[in-house]
């Protein structure tokens, strides 16, 4: 279980661990049925995660941050731009 400080920042990256091992195979025959049953339960729980998101991010000046950034050390910057200003 992560803590509420770094729920997102541990989770990010051990999707994208997921997500690597993924684009390194070429089918799900890899993944054992305990596996491909979490693959699949993940995928309802992404498409959850993008609609919750949407919803928390409806204040403009991060809906901004979040559509508008390209990669991570931008997104990070411009975070870190915004708390310095209030």
């Amino acid at each position: 279980m992560n803590m509420e400080y770094c729920r997102f920042r541990n989770t990010e990256i051990d999707l994208g661990d997921c997500v690597k091992g993924m684009k390194e195979a070429y089918s799900v025959t890899w993944l054992d049925e305990a596996e491909l049953s979490s693959l699949i339960r993940m995928r309802r729980l992404c498409k959850q995660f993008l609609e919750e998101s949407e919803r928390l991010l409806e204040d403009g000046r991060w809906k901004k941050i979040a559509e508008g950034m390209g990669d991570d050390e931008e997104i990070d910057s411009q975070l870190q731009w915004e708390s310095l200003r209030k």
